[in-house]
């Protein structure tokens, strides 16, 4: 029983050394080169402002994430009167499937509309808990008008999206570099695929589990 305890425990360290954390991001401003590969639909104005929403107007972005992914933390300024949604389902024939409302910010006509008009709030939405249930790993995400019959339309700056995972290590062997034509080391993709990082997870996981249950016997 001691050595099989051992065994688990040695699987359990080597599981641990063969995935490692990172962290990534993705931003881009509105209106940019940067932004359009995230575009599903837009159906709004724009000034140098950024993107105004008004009425039924909105825009609805895509983000598709790896497999090691476990955080997802979604970073909008917005002002004026403005709605946040998240869906997991869309389809180009009917749209939007079912969504969630996740911010939501009310204008209304008052004396000083004009300074609540142009103040900007920082919104932080933490995606994470959709990772798990959207299929293909993706996620829409809508801002539109939160009151659409008032003409008080939200503003939208800028999108970022900052991640968090695990991935396997990346083992580079002297044979694997690539001829530089000096000395130096090839440099080694900062972001390998993270295809099984999931896998080395569980099995992480189930040998903790596994040793705890073994040990307990043993002293029980």
């Amino acid at each position: 029983m001691k050595k099989i305890s051992v065994l688990l425990l040695m699987l359990l360290l080597a599981v641990s050394l063969s995935v490692t954390s990172y962290a990534a991001n993705i931003s881009f401003d509105v209106l940019t080169d940067e932004e359009e590969p995230y575009i599903v639909e837009e159906d709004g104005a724009a000034d140098d402002n950024g993107r105004f929403f008004d009425g039924e107007s909105y825009i609805l972005y895509k983000f598709t994430f790896d497999a090691g992914d476990t955080k997802a933390t979604l970073r909008l300024p917005l002002s004026s009167g403005y709605s946040v949604c998240v869906s997991t389902d869309y389809n180009e024939e009917t749209g939007l499937g079912e969504f969630q409302e996740l911010v939501k910010q009310p204008l209304t006509f008052s004396d000083d509309v004009a300074d609540e008009w142009w103040s900007c709030n920082s919104e932080e939405i933490d995606l994470s808990s959709y990772l798990p249930l959207c299929r293909n790993r993706t996620i829409y995400i809508k801002v539109g008008d939160y009151t659409p019959e008032d003409g008080l339309g939200g503003f939208l700056y800028k999108t970022t999206v900052d991640l968090e995972g695990v991935c396997p290590v990346t083992f580079v062997s002297s044979n694997d570099q690539a001829d530089t034509g000096d000395d130096t080391t090839a440099p080694v993709d900062p972001n390998p695929s993270t295809g099984d990082a999931g896998i080395a997870v569980a099995a992480v996981m189930a040998a903790s589990v596994i040793s705890l249950i073994l040990i307990k016997k043993k002293h029980s």
